[in-house]
C-alpha cells in the first residue's frame, strides 16, 4: 500500500512529530511504501529510511492565502506522482489543503490535540478522524455537531524509546554528568517554556519547596519564558537543557516529572514515556492527562494553576520514595496496557485497508 503522510512539522521535541515518525517506521516494515510532506523539518538525521519531502506551504506558521493555494498546487502535483492508496494528515491545516485536491474517502485526519476554533478552516476535515485519546474524543464529538457521516475512530496515541533519531550528541552530555548525583532528588520538567505549559507554576512552587531537602531541578525544553528561570538559580540547584536528541537518558535521572498544564491537553508523549520507565508523575488534573493518571494510583493530579498544591506534593513525594516507586510502577502498568505501540500500528493499518477497499 502507498501512504501519503501530511504533517505541519518534524522536530525533535514533538510529540505529534514522533508519533508521525514511528507510525512511518513500523508501517515500511510491515511492506508499505511512505512519502511524508511536512512544512518544516529539523536538519537530524534519522535512524531508518524515509522519504521526506519539505514544503513551506504547508506549515500553519507560514499560513496566508497565497501559501495556502500554493500547498493545494504541491499536494496535487505530489498526489499525481505518488498516486497513493491513503493520504493521511496530521495537521487540520494540511488536512484542508488536501482535501480540496481531492475528496475521496481514503483521506484521514488525526488529532493530536486540543485548538479552540480560530479562523476560517475546519478543525474537523473529512469524515474519517482518528481521535488518540479520551480528552481527543469527547472535544471532536463537542464540535461535530455540524459533520454528518463522521467516522471516528479511537486509536490511543503509544510511546516508544525505539530509535527514530540518530543522536547528534557523540558526546555524553556534560549537563547531565553534573546533576548525575543518586544523593539528591531530581525534579524535571519536559515541554515547551510557555505560558500554556505551566512552566512558571513550576517555577513558583520551586521558590516554596524546603530547602533542608537535597533536591534539584532539570528542565528540559525551548519557548519564550525561557528567561524566567535564571531567577530562580540562586535559591535552588536549576539546570536548564534547550533540546536532546536522546531523551530516555533523560528520564533515567528523573526521580519526578512534573507535567503543569493549565488548560486540556491530547495526551502529552512524556506523560507515556515516563510511564513506560516508570517514573513518578505529578500533572495537572486537566482533560488529558486525567484521561491516564488516577489520583493517588498511578500518579498525582493538582488543580492547574495552583502552586502551591503543586509544591506540597512535590515536598511529600521527595520524602517518600516508597511512594514514588508505587506511583510509577502503577503507571507502567496503565500506559503497557492501554498504550500500546503494536496495537496501534494495527489498528491503524487496519483501518487503512478498510478505507482503500471502500475507496
Amino acid at each position: 500500500m502507498r501512504i501519503l503522510l501530511l504533517a505541519d512539522s518534524i522536530e525533535v521535541c514533538n510529540g505529534a512529530a514522533k508519533h508521525i515518525l514511528l507510525l512511518s517506521k513500523y508501517l515500511q516494515k510491515r511492506g508499505h511504501t511512505v512519502l511524508l510532506l511536512t512544512g518544516s523539518k529539523e536538519n537530524i538525521p534519522l535512524a531508518f529510511e524515509l522519504q521526506i519531502i519539505e514544503c513551506r506551504f504547508l506549515s500553519h506558521r507560514k499560513r496566508s492565502f497565497l501559501n495556502f493555494v500554493r500547498g493545494i498546487i504541491f499536494i496535487k502535483k505530489t498526489i499525481r506522482q505518488f498516486k497513493p492508496d491513503i493520504i493521511h494528515s496530521h495537521h487540520f491545516y494540511c488536512a484542508n489543503q488536501a482535501k480540496l485536491v481531492t475528496n475521496k474517502r481514503n483521506q484521514i485526519l488525526t488529532l493530536h490535540g486540543i485548538i479552540p476554533k480560530v479562523g476560517y478552516l475546519a478543525h474537523l476535515v473529512g469524515i474519517n478522524i482518528i481521535a488518540g485519546t479520551f480528552a481527543i474524543k469527547k472535544y471532536i464529538i463537542e464540535i461535530s455537531s455540524n459533520y454528518s457521516n463522521l467516522n471516528l475512530a479511537s486509536i490511543p496515541f503509544a510511546a516508544s524509546f525505539d530509535n527514530i533519531f540518530l543522536s547528534s550528541e557523540k558526546k555524553p552530555n556534560k549537563k547531565l554528568s553534573i546533576i548525575n548525583n543518586p544523593n539528591e532528588i531530581l525534579i524535571g520538567f519536559i515541554g515547551r517554556l510557555v505560558d500554556e505549559k505551566g512552566i512558571n507554576i513550576f517555577l513558583d512552587s520551586l521558590t516554596k519547596l524546603n530547602t533542608k531537602l537535597k533536591i534539584k531541578v532539570l528542565i528540559v525544553g525551548e519557548g519564550k519564558l525561557s528567561s524566567a528561570i535564571p531567577k530562580i538559580i540562586n535559591r535552588i540547584k536549576v539546570t536548564h537543557i534547550k533540546t536532546v536528541t536522546a531523551i530516555k537518558p533523560i528520564y533515567n535521572l528523573i526521580d519526578i516529572l512534573v507535567i503543569p498544564s493549565l488548560g486540556m491537553e491530547g495526551l502529552p508523549l512524556v506523560l507515556l514515556e515516563a510511564g513506560l520507565l516508570k517514573k513518578c508523575v505529578i500533572a495537572s488534573n486537566v482533560d488529558g492527562l486525567s484521561d491516564v493518571i488516577i489520583h493517588n494510583q498511578n500518579g498525582i493530579l493538582i488543580p492547574p494553576g495552583n502552586s502551591d498544591e503543586l509544591t506540597k506534593w512535590i515536598n511529600e513525594l521527595i520524602i517518600s520514595k516508597s511512594k514514588r516507586i508505587q506511583l510509577g510502577n502503577n503507571l507502567y502498568k496503565t500506559v503497557r496496557q492501554n498504550n500500546n505501540l503494536k496495537k496501534m500500528i494495527d489498528q491503524t493499518e487496519q483501518l487503512y485497508f478498510k478505507l482503500s477497499r471502500n475507496g
